[in-house]
């Protein structure tokens, strides 16, 4: 695994934008990160550490799977696993308080 300093994250978010820009992959992404934090909260409250299981890999099956099903290549979270969950997180808030596509726009990626 290959070890990115800060100061690139812009780069590698400009990238995650370009790897989400069709709205089918978005919604797989938001879904699972909803699915993620809801079993894993859930597991943890009643100490049923197969729902925090359930809920870590039911996100990252959708997310990952939605770029082989929707994009035709493979995510990027391969390039940094931590970068990938925190942009999860960034897009998911950004498209709730109805920012996302200024974001788009910024980093010059079309929106689909």
């Amino acid at each position: 695994m290959q070890v990115h300093a800060p100061d690139k994250f812009s780069s590698y978010w400009a990238d995650y934008l370009y790897a989400h820009h069709k709205r089918s992959t978005r919604l797989c992404h938001y879904l699972g990160t909803i699915w993620g934090v809801c079993a894993s909260v859930y597991g943890i409250v009643t100490l049923q550490f197969i729902a925090v299981l359930a809920g870590v890999v039911g996100a990252y099956s959708m997310a990952i799977g939605s770029h082989y099903i929707f994009e035709g290549r493979r995510p990027l979270v391969v390039r940094n696993p931590a970068w990938g969950a925190a942009s999860d997180f960034r897009m998911l808030v950004l498209a709730l308080r109805g920012r996302l596509r200024a974001e788009f726009e910024k980093n010059a990626v079309e929106m689909q």
